[in-house]
């Protein structure tokens, strides 16, 4: 999960992902939960919701996917979700997690992310 600030209107940035993806060789049309060498999704625009050009925000993941909702969790417990009106935090603690093991990256040496962090209206997660 990445966390920063763009200047970028979502449609750009959304396509500067694709573009990312397609440098490290990713071919699309493998099915939804086929292979790939690599998968940028937008989860958040700050607090904005949208819906366009078959983007939504805020990705619908967030809460249905544990290894989606922890890492959020984690760097922005305190932040709410747009729709929701519940933090991070609150929905983690709420997820049913029966099914959904979650396990270390093996190599490495703890998180790579700002902890307890504000998020300015345009920062993306």
């Amino acid at each position: 999960m990445v966390v920063g600030d763009t200047e970028k209107s979502i449609g750009d940035l959304t396509r500067s992902l694709a573009q990312i993806e397609a440098r490290q060789g990713r071919l699309r049309g493998g099915g939804r939960f086929g292979p790939r060498t690599l998968d940028l999704d937008l989860l958040l625009y700050g607090d904005q919701v949208f819906s366009a050009g078959g983007i939504n925000l805020p990705r619908n993941e967030i809460t249905e996917y544990a290894f989606v909702l922890r890492p959020l969790a984690d760097i922005a417990p305190d932040e709410a979700h747009p729709v929701l009106k519940k933090t991070y935090a609150e929905l983690w603690r709420d997820f049913p997690r029966s099914g959904q093991r979650l396990w270390p990256v093996a190599g490495l040496k703890g998180l790579i992310y700002r902890k307890g962090a504000k998020y300015a209206k345009n920062k993306i997660l």
